[in-house]
């Protein structure tokens, strides 16, 4: 038995000759640390291995990690993750996953990958996913003016006998009120952008809506350097009314949040489309010049039309810089 001092800590290390474990005439040396068998004769010297250079910025990586970490202790939240992307190459400037790590909510450390494993609800996310299916549909034309905070539903039973009605509100108490499509996404109306998928699409066509939806490629699984992303779960064969009208609005399924990332930055590049890029090129060990270059994969080079990217963005500004 041997005894090591590292630091200021002790560790034992047993060491002695084993016949019957080798399973070969004569002896072999083995070491033994914390029950982990090192054989000692098939010693092999170790070679440096390659360098990866991401395209993470650590100034940007601090400041996202130091206020998501604040926002999470502020709501006391479980857990959060946040990521940065450069809009035209699609390299990840910024990536971080927190769990909390003490009953108080006061501490949290990195944990499991949320941002690219972790299924959830994309909720009022999705709104401008639909808002896209239904400016398709509509091939930009954006000038009606659909319910908002209140309205209630009519739908024919198939033999047009019976007549069912559905009440559904953003806000109780509220009376109908009208927005146009751009208001509806800057007010984040769940009444509002339902009415817009169901004038554009019909109320009986969800699977003409999901279509559209597929071929804006949000539903697409893709392929990263990190592993493939899983498509969005969402309900295909429902037939009922409350599974398409929380679909619009991106309630009972769930996709991951870089799904979101991938084809917000998709509107954001003009409709261009790409996978994010976490590692840009590869050295030798101690060494400078590139040994493998890489660069995003383009997913769909214009998922929609011009002019419903140009709709699409005047929205997403409408959120942050509008009345509401």
């Amino acid at each position: 038995t041997l005894g090591m001092n590292i630091g200021d800590r002790q560790y034992g290390m047993e060491y002695y000759f084993d016949k019957q474990l080798a399973g070969i005439e004569g002896s072999r040396k083995y070491l033994y640390v914390n029950k982990a068998r090192l054989p000692l004769d098939d010693y092999v010297e170790p070679v440096d291995g390659y360098d990866l250079h991401t395209t993470l910025n650590l100034e940007i990586q601090n400041i996202v990690h130091n206020e998501l970490n604040a926002k999470l202790i502020e709501w006391n939240a479980d857990w959060g993750c946040a990521v940065v992307m450069e809009t035209k190459t699609g390299e990840i400037k910024a990536l971080c996953n927190l769990r909390r790590a003490n009953k108080e909510g006061t501490k949290y450390t990195e944990s499991d990958e949320y941002v690219l494993n972790k299924m959830v609800e994309p909720g009022s996310t999705f709104k401008i996913a639909s808002a896209l299916a239904f400016l398709e549909k509509k091939h930009g034309d954006d000038n009606q003016t659909y319910p908002i905070l209140y309205h209630e539903f009519k739908r024919e039973s198939k033999d047009g006998s019976k007549t069912y009605k559905y009440v559904k509100f953003d806000e109780r108490g509220k009376n109908e009120d009208k927005g146009y499509p751009i208001d509806i996404i800057q007010r984040s109306s769940n009444v509002g952008i339902a009415s817009m998928i169901f004038d554009a699409f019909g109320k009986e066509n969800y699977k003409g809506y999901l279509n559209k939806i597929d071929q804006l490629y949000i539903t697409t699984s893709f392929s990263t350097q990190l592993g493939k992303i899983q498509a969005p779960n969402i309900k295909r064969n429902a037939k009922d009314f409350h599974t398409y009208y929380n679909t619009c609005f991106g309630a009972g399924f769930t996709m991951t949040p870089i799904q979101t990332l991938v084809y917000y930055n998709a509107i954001a590049n003009n409709g261009k489309m790409i996978a994010p890029l976490f590692v840009k090129y590869v050295t030798k060990a101690h060494e400078t010049e590139p040994i493998q270059t890489f660069e995003a994969e383009v997913i769909n080079e214009q998922i929609c039309s011009p002019i419903t990217i140009k709709k699409a963005k005047s929205y997403l500004e409408a959120v942050v810089t509008g009345e509401h």
